[in-house]
Order: C-alpha cells, then structure tokens, then sequence
C-alpha cells in the first residue's frame, strides 16, 4: 500500500468509524464510567461531546472519586453534564 493509499484509509477510519472503548486495548480494569467519558469525550458530533474541558474534568474528578460510578454504563456516563455550561 502506498503513502497515500495509507493515509487515505487513516482518514475514512477516522470520519467514519467510531473508536473503540479504552477498556478495549488495556491491559487492566477501567472502570465503566471512565470508559464512557473518554468515548464521550471522543464523539463525532460535536453535541454529543462535554461542552467544555471544565465539564470534562469535572466527569473525570466524580469518577476518581468513586461517586456513582457502578450505576452508569459505558454509553451513558455524564449524560447530564452537557451544556450546563
């Protein structure tokens, strides 16, 4: 495969297929709710992503420390968080 033809399938991967969750690839347990912010912080459409990195953080603190992190799914972590900000 070429240069180009390497790029190409680079960028169609990227526009059209959604990422894999990080529990996927690791190699340790990742909590459901971390799991969910980072797919939700990688989403295509900008509406469904953290409206702001303070929204991102403030995910990322509640699920370090601990609080309802056994309740949520993977597809519905900070669901609520969105455009409080």
């Amino acid at each position: 495969m070429s240069c180009l033809e390497d790029a190409l399938e680079v960028l169609r991967a990227q526009v059209g297929e959604a990422p894999s969750p990080p529990s996927r690839h690791a190699a340790q347990v990742i909590p459901r709710g971390l799991d969910g912010a980072v797919m939700k912080a990688l989403a295509k459409l900008p509406e469904e992503r953290f409206q702001s990195a303070e929204a991102f953080a403030e995910e990322l603190g509640r699920i370090g420390g601990g609080v309802g992190v056994e309740e949520e799914s993977a597809a519905g972590a900070g669901a609520g968080d969105q455009g409080d900000r």
